[in-house]
């Protein structure tokens, strides 16, 4: 971006054919042969975004992992079931033991006798049922999150070590490219370089400079569209749930006066 700083201090004739130009001309073919010299690299661009969005998505269910593993919430539903079903299991022994002389024996009992015996013990013993298998799954989990922690770290590492040999390559393939000083690294993708090539050719810019502003400022006016549509549309969305809150005030409103009405008649 800066034609004047160089390793060597002397720029080449063609940094200062660059430097010197005052058409758009020399600069829209230099960003065309940057880009054609860097477009084999497109792969390697993927292959990097691809591994970026790998790696945040196992930043993100690691987090969540961890928080899983830290919440007691599971232990804590699984004991108050526990408790439950010790308590109706005892509540109702005790009433059975207190009832003793009441209780009829069916000599016979039918089919549905032995139904509502069954649902009966169910109602009973679910919590306890419940509950033993909340614990169970908590200390199951307990034990298999050093694996766990395992798989993601290796996941991780090889997202990461995919990620650096696609960057590493995308750097040195920019280096090999002569004058290449004069577009900064970030810039130097195929998808950039061409959106660029056409500011310039198009007259919107006549250095590399302007040619960065304008794309950085369209850029920043497409966020900022982006980010206003998304408050107009949050904004529409709660005057939607107004309106209704409003119109369901209005119909209770509406039939309590009808029905107040027809009560005062009678």
């Amino acid at each position: 971006m800066n034609a004047s700083s160089y390793p060597d201090g002397a720029p080449s004739a063609f940094e200062k054919e660059i430097a010197a130009s005052k058409g758009r001309q020399s600069v829209a073919q230099f960003l065309r042969a940057f880009q054609a010299h860097v477009a084999p690299q497109a792969k390697n661009y993927n292959d990097l975004g691809v591994h970026c969005a790998q790696m945040e998505t196992l930043e993100r269910q690691r987090a969540d992992f961890e928080r899983r593993m830290k919440s007691p919430a599971l232990l804590v539903v699984g004991c108050v079931l526990t408790a439950l079903g010790i308590g109706l299991i005892v509540s109702f022994v005790s009433y059975m033991q207190e009832h003793a002389s009441e209780v009829s024996i069916i000599e016979n009992p039918t089919f549905a006798d032995y139904v509502d015996n069954i649902v009966a013990l169910l109602f009973l013993g679910s919590p306890l049922i419940i509950g033993a298998i909340l614990i169970a799954i908590f200390f199951i989990q307990k034990t298999r999150a050093p694996k766990n922690r395992e798989k993601f770290d290796s996941q991780y590492a090889q997202a990461k070590a995919a990620a650096q040999t696609a960057a590493k390559e995308i750097r040195r393939n920019y280096e090999t490219f002569p004058n290449h000083q004069l577009i900064a690294f970030k810039y130097a993708n195929p998808w950039l370089l061409d959106a660029l090539a056409h500011i310039v050719a198009d007259g919107k810019a006549n250095t590399l400079t302007q040619a960065i502003q304008y794309f950085e400022n369209e850029c920043y006016q497409q966020e900022m569209k982006g980010i206003a549509n998304a408050s107009l549309y949050a904004t529409q969305e709660t005057l939607e749930r107004t309106k209704s809150i409003q119109r369901q005030l209005a119909y209770i409103g509406v039939t309590s006066t009808i029905g107040a009405i027809g009560a005062w008649r009678k």
